[in-house]
């Protein structure tokens, strides 16, 4: 991974350490929320110095209420950066796998704080990325009916990826539906979903936010899946998009 997108000094103990701050645990993690109420639809990821991965939901969320007059997005990086996106600005372009890369109209500087994420990349990684150590970094809000930007990071323990209970039940009953759609999801028909447990739960704003996993050999944090569902129930499933083109889940079944 490149050295811009791992905190320094980064160990294990930072995954048990509920006081730490984005900054200090993985790179990248970004809230957004409206100009007008400060409240929170999506958390994102940056992949690169300008550019956010989004739930395509997401972005298509963010195109709809710019329209809004003079309504804009904060973009919040690391809990340190405001970038301003307009309806002049925005750029968006799906990925075509459930995901959209939004282009920031600037680029992301940032000097205490990894400036985005190192992303999975199946042909370099394959093996050296511990499937069964990861962890979600948000900054929504664990009330379903509270929206607000708090600029405080929920950070969310992930256990039992791919194997969680009732995993399987949920998965049948997200691939039953018609439209491609689930409730209280961002799935659509173009996503890679995988199932996965906590203890803790996503709720409002936890939309796009990102999983990360520890790499074996040199303790590096690894961007592997994004956040798409919001239960609001502790030990409810959680699902996300899989940026592993499948690696996840052949690391739990062979």
């Amino acid at each position: 991974c490149p050295a811009i997108t791992q905190p320094q000094g980064i160990t294990k103990r930072f995954l048990d350490d509920s006081r730490a701050d984005a900054c200090s645990i993985a790179g990248g993690v970004v809230g957004i929320r409206d100009s007008l109420n400060d409240t929170i639809f999506c958390s994102g990821v940056m992949i690169s110095s300008n550019t956010l991965l989004v739930p395509q939901d997401c972005s298509d969320y963010f195109k709809q209420v710019l329209q809004v007059p003079d309504l804009t997005h904060l973009v919040n990086v690391g809990g340190q950066r405001d970038i301003v996106i307009t309806k002049e600005n925005f750029n968006s372009v799906s990925r075509g796998d459930g995901m959209a890369s939004i282009q920031l109209p600037e680029s992301v500087q940032l000097t205490s704080c990894p400036e985005y994420a190192c992303l999975y990349d199946s042909a370099t990684m394959r093996g050296r990325v511990n499937f069964g150590d990861c962890f979600s970094l948000s900054y929504g809000n664990q009330d379903s009916e509270d929206r607000t930007y708090s600029g405080q990071v929920d950070k969310m323990k992930i256990s039992d990826m791919i194997t969680y209970p009732c995993c399987d039940v949920l998965m049948d009953a997200v691939k039953s539906q018609p439209n491609g759609t689930y409730p209280d999801t961002v799935v659509n028909q173009d996503s890679t979903t995988i199932c996965m447990g906590s203890t803790d739960s996503t709720c409002a704003g936890d939309f796009g936010s990102p999983v990360y996993c520890q790499t074996f050999d040199t303790n590096e944090v690894v961007l592997v899946a994004v956040i798409t569902s919001a239960p609001c129930e502790a030990g409810v499933p959680i699902l996300a998009n899989d940026l592993t083109n499948g690696d996840v889940t052949a690391y739990f079944t062979g």
